[in-house]
């Protein structure tokens, strides 16, 4: 107990603010596939970009500027379009962070570091490309979060049933730099995508799942062409393969268990079939699904849901049946 009190302090410790808030702050190179946030801070005027795989009609032009107080440990950036304008000045492991208030909660709860949540002072300027030179978010490890991490990793997916946990650990291996374990792997699992891999997956891509993020990153490599594995899926050169496959997916929402999880299997559907577009109306469960895949990649989410049940956790029995036929429907024409 006393040590870890000691550990504890030792955290929060940590956690006072920085000398000074200026400065470049970047999201983490962990997660530059996906997401990228840089922030610049100078004698009380902010510059601020991002970008994300999933984008809305509403991208507002990057940099966006302005303003920024400190009150405190507290940063409070000035303007309408900034998600999450106000955040937190900390030193984590001697280095200078932008705590987003989830990411700060995890890592005062649970000691564990979200990689999207944090944002970490760097030693050069803003480059042409303002998201190039990021840092590793290991810099912000513990000698006793390594080895609690160490650990979880040699025991990490034990759990899980073979078809997923092959993926999942394979996709997760230290030292293979370049994934070819995982290409190789992946390479057999989507010659004809297996209806209990898509299930697994379909359960693992819920809000609050640990997996959430590797799932939905090996449903896109099973599906389609991607930064990892650049060939179509085999099964697209033969309609009657492609079928058989889009209706495993079709089956696999079954197995889903709120909406974030219909939405990324529906997203993916749009995308293979051809069908790009839904907007399906569902008054009975009081929810509107409206997705587009575009030919360009980019992702559009604007579906909307009743107050108290965002997730459609309540009426996901009401949604996926409707959303299956429709799917199904697709397939018939």
């Amino acid at each position: 107990m006393i040590a870890l009190a000691v550990l504890f302090c030792g955290l929060l410790s940590q956690e006072k603010a920085p000398p000074a808030a200026d400065g470049i702050y970047m999201l983490c190179r962990e997660v530059e596939g996906y997401s990228g946030e840089t922030l610049e801070l100078k004698d009380g005027k902010f510059r601020y970009w991002f970008y994300s795989d999933v984008v809305t009609d509403k991208e507002p032009k990057y940099p966006l500027e302005g303003t920024y107080t400190v009150k405190g440990d507290s940063i409070t950036l000035t303007h309408p379009d900034l998600y999450s304008p106000t955040r937190t000045l900390a030193v984590v492991n001697g280095v200078s962070v932008v705590w987003r208030d989830d990411g700060l909660k995890l890592y005062k709860e649970k000691q564990r570091l979200h990689p999207y949540a944090v944002l970490l002072k760097v030693e050069h300027p803003v480059h042409k490309d303002p998201h190039e030179g990021r840092p590793s978010i290991s810099r912000l490890e513990t000698e006793e979060m390594r080895k609690r991490d160490k650990k979880e990793y040699e025991e990490r997916h034990n759990e899980k049933p073979e078809e997923i946990r092959v993926l999942l650990r394979a996709r997760s291996l230290e030292g293979d730099r370049h994934m070819d374990v995982y290409k190789k792997e992946i390479a057999s699992a989507r010659a004809q995508p297996d209806p209990k891999l898509l299930a697994q997956i379909a359960a693992l891509l819920g809000q609050g799942s640990k997996e959430r993020i590797p799932a939905g990153m090996i449903l896109e490599d099973l599906f389609a062409k991607t930064y990892l594995v650049p060939e179509p899926p085999p099964f697209l050169q033969d309609p009657a393969e492609k079928k058989k496959a889009l209706e495993s997916l079709v089956g696999a929402l079954s197995a889903a268990k709120d909406r974030s999880a219909v939405e990324e299997l529906v997203m993916v559907f749009l995308r293979v079939s051809g069908a790009g577009k839904i907007d399906l109306d569902l008054p009975g469960a009081g929810v509107r699904l409206k997705l587009e895949a575009r030919a360009d990649g980019a992702k559009v989410y604007d579906s909307n849901a009743s107050v108290g049940d965002i997730y459609w956790v309540k009426v996901i029995a009401k949604v996926i049946p409707a959303c299956q036929q429709w799917m199904r429907e697709q397939l018939a024409k």
